[in-house]
């Protein structure tokens, strides 16, 4: 039975490196890296799934330092890439945020004390208005 323990742990250790590796991948901005690495990941989430229910029923493995402390890694390394893809979200909504912006800004002329008029669009710009009055 101790036999089966060490390919056990030696497997989970083996899955915890692969998933280490892809992560700290994950963490460089490569767009390209990240698709090929996400696909590999659903594959791996699967295995990884796996691994949990291992080590739900085997309770003496959680306790060995070293798988400890790549779970530990492991976790680390998760959290640093969902800070990424939160900051990527954040700037993705502000670019959306400016393009909204910008296209109100180019229909409206604010007058200031919340006094606001669409903008002709065959004039250029606000100050060209007072050129075009007849004399």
């Amino acid at each position: 039975m101790v036999g089966a323990k060490d390919t056990v742990k030696n497997n989970v250790l083996k899955l915890i490196d692969e998933l280490l590796e892809v992560s700290h991948l994950l963490q460089q901005d490569d767009i390209l890296i990240r698709n090929h690495l996400i696909e590999h990941l659903e594959h791996r989430n699967t295995l990884f799934v796996s691994m949990q229910e291992l080590l739900n029923s085997e309770r003496d493995l959680t306790h060995d330092s070293l798988v400890r402390k790549k779970l530990q890694e492991i976790y680390d390394s998760h959290k640093a890439i969902e800070t990424i893809v939160e900051k990527q979200k954040h700037d993705a909504s502000e670019e959306l945020q400016k393009i909204e912006l910008g296209k109100r800004s180019s229909e409206l002329y604010e007058h200031g004390r919340g006094r606001v008029t669409r903008r002709n669009p065959y004039q250029a710009t606000p100050d060209a208005a007072f050129f075009d009055k007849k004399k």
